[in-house]
């Protein structure tokens, strides 16, 4: 009887539950224990990293961690965002800030002469024309999208005349493309 009795409480040391009805409390301290355990005796062979690449990999990890950070920051805007900044630089007379939302070619008209420009070409010209054409007002009359642009149809006050003007902004890139200044 005495070795039934102890092979009874092998048994139930091995699985406690067996038999038994156990509060929740219990039961999750048991799966806690049991998970530990087997943790435990994973980590035991896993070979542990020597001290001699915890350097390279750290470096490693935080120059990753650097380039995603540097990439979700350099996010492009949004066209619309692009549109909205466009229309601030004309109001503020601001070519540097405009010609960063310019593509690398950028189709320029103003006053019926269209020149296809680099963005640093492009912001010579801006510049000249705000020269000539200081801001008085500025309004956006329409805005839609066609075969993947984004265009706005404006108009520009100054003190020497009035302009419409045409703002295509390609929506893939989110870069103006294209820009029209068109005397009334």
């Amino acid at each position: 009887m005495k070795n039934v009795k102890s092979v009874n409480a092998v048994k139930l040391a091995q699985n406690p539950t067996k038999g038994r009805i156990q509060s929740p409390l219990r039961a999750i301290s048991l799966y806690l224990a049991r998970l530990w355990y087997t943790n435990h005796e994973l980590q035991r062979k896993i070979p542990k990293v020597s001290d001699s690449m915890r350097l390279p990999f750290i470096i490693t990890l935080l120059g990753l961690l650097s380039l995603l950070s540097m990439n979700s920051l350099s996010a492009q805007p949004s066209p619309e965002v692009v549109l909205q900044s466009v229309g601030e630089s004309l109001i503020n007379n601001d070519a540097s800030r405009l010609s960063r939302y310019f593509s690398n070619r950028v189709e320029l008209t103003i006053v019926n002469k269209t020149e296809n420009l680099s963005q640093a070409q492009a912001q010579y010209v801006m510049d000249n024309f705000f020269a000539k054409f200081p801001y008085k007002t500025f309004h956006i009359l329409h805005r839609g999208n066609a075969n993947g642009v984004l265009y706005a149809l404006a108009e520009y006050r100054s003190e020497s005349g009035t302009f419409d003007v045409n703002i295509f902004i390609k929506i893939s890139s989110a870069q103006v493309t294209e820009m029209r200044f068109t005397r009334k």
